[in-house]
């Protein structure tokens, strides 16, 4: 369903990738962990992509206790 999401929302010429990584890795995974995973995923000399975190203003007051909140914060 977000694969066609993103398909139709997004034009062919705008690099956005939906990665199935979540549903791989089981019901939860550490954030800081998911990072890491794309980033060895998608980051090499030949393509330098950037792999960016968005989350909602709400979490934003307990990020610091997530696992390894302060990495992601900083």
């Amino acid at each position: 369903m977000t694969r066609l999401a993103v398909r139709d929302f997004f034009p062919p010429v705008f690099p956005v990738v939906v990665d199935p990584i979540e549903v791989e890795n089981g019901a939860s995974i550490p954030t800081a962990y998911l990072m890491d995973r794309l980033q060895d995923r998608y980051r090499s000399e030949q393509s330098p992509a950037q792999v960016y975190f968005v989350m909602g203003s709400d979490l934003i007051d307990s990020l610091h206790k997530w696992d390894d909140g302060q990495r992601i914060i900083e």
